[in-house]
Order: C-alpha cells, then sequence, then structure tokens
C-alpha cells in the first residue's frame, strides 16, 4: 500500500500542476485583449483605416505624378516657343533698317547715279541699326589704340610701329561684338611688336 500512497499525491500533484498552468494561461490570455473576439473587431477597423489612408496615399501620389508631367510638358512647350519666338521683338526692330534699305536701293534705281544721296541713305541705315543693337544690349568693339586683350580681341597680325607700345591694338580689320557683357565675336585686329 505505501506504492499506492506515494503514487497518488504524484498524481493529484500533476493533476493540481495541470490546473496550475491552465489558469497561468487563462491569466495571460486576459491580460491579451487583442486575442479576444472584440480585438478582432478594432484590428478589423484599423486595418480598414490604414487600407484608407494607403489608398488616399496612392492617389496624392498620383495626383503630384500628373502635376509633375503637366509642369514637365508646360516648361518643353514655354522653352521651345521662347526659342522659336524669342527674337521676334529684335526681327521686328530691324525690319526698320530694311525698310531703309529698300527706299535705298529704289531711290538709287531712279534717281541719276549721286552718291551722295546714297551715302547719306547708307548713313542713316547704319546709324539705325547701332541704335537697334544699342537697344537690345549689342555693344561694339572697336579698340584701336588700347592694350590687346586676348578675351575681347583676336590679333590676326603683329607689326612694328614707332611710337607705339607693344602689345597695342593698330588697326581693326573687323569689329567685336558683346551681348550684356558676354562676346558675340571678337574684334580681329592687328597688335604692335
Amino acid at each position: 500500500m505505501s506504492d499506492k500512497t506515494n503514487k497518488e499525491p504524484n498524481k493529484w500533484e500533476a493533476i493540481a500542476e495541470k490546473e496550475t498552468v491552465i489558469a497561468e494561461k487563462e491569466e495571460i490570455d486576459a491580460d491579451r485583449p487583442e486575442l479576444s473576439y472584440a480585438s478582432h473587431k478594432e484590428l478589423e477597423e484599423q486595418l480598414n483605416a490604414l487600407d484608407i489612408k494607403y489608398n488616399e496615399a496612392i492617389s496624392a501620389l498620383r495626383y503630384t505624378q500628373a502635376e509633375f508631367d503637366n509642369f514637365r510638358k508646360r516648361s518643353e512647350r514655354d522653352v521651345n516657343h521662347a526659342y522659336k519666338y524669342g527674337p521676334e521683338k529684335l526681327i521686328n526692330e530691324l525690319l526698320s533698317v530694311v525698310d531703309s534699305l529698300e527706299k535705298s536701293l529704289e531711290l538709287m534705281t531712279q534717281t541719276s547715279s549721286d552718291l551722295q544721296h546714297v551715302k547719306e541713305g547708307m548713313e542713316l541705315t547704319y546709324k539705325l541699326l547701332k541704335n537697334i543693337l544699342e537697344k537690345f544690349s549689342v555693344k561694339q568693339l572697336n579698340p584701336v589704340g588700347e592694350v590687346f586683350n586676348p578675351s575681347w580681341h583676336e590679333a590676326m597680325t603683329m607689326q612694328e610701329q614707332e611710337g607705339r607700345k607693344p602689345g597695342t591694338v593698330l588697326s581693326v580689320l573687323q569689329k567685336g561684338y558683346t551681348l550684356h557683357e558676354r562676346l558675340l565675336r571678337p574684334a580681329l585686329v592687328i597688335v604692335a611688336k
């Protein structure tokens, strides 16, 4: 009998231990409300709310992408328009020079070959053209007597000349031009040795 009595307390201890484990598990489950039925509904609501936010974010992203594409297309169109029609003001101003030259040619054919009238017409046309260029910030480079500057001048040849410092521009073969202080064409010059 002593064997039976030794075994029975062990059996009861095992049952008590099992009940303790179950009770502890129930306590743990009670501490985790997310495992209850009510918490599943809350999780579904949270998931639905996150899904709505996700869809809103995707819509906002698509809208931003569409706006950027429209901006890019508009910018390309504006650049092309500026490139195509940018010189419009200058061309409108130059039309008066064309008119003046046409008038000079017409006078040359109608009148006798009086070169004084032709010269006056050409001088007026030249002044008109220079004024238009100045209006558009184009300046002429005529560096006679100035020190040679390789940034603005291009030396075609060098000559010796008494009374002139070496590196001085003696004469200009072709005048240079700048646009807003940017070199359009260098002046072609002869420089003193």
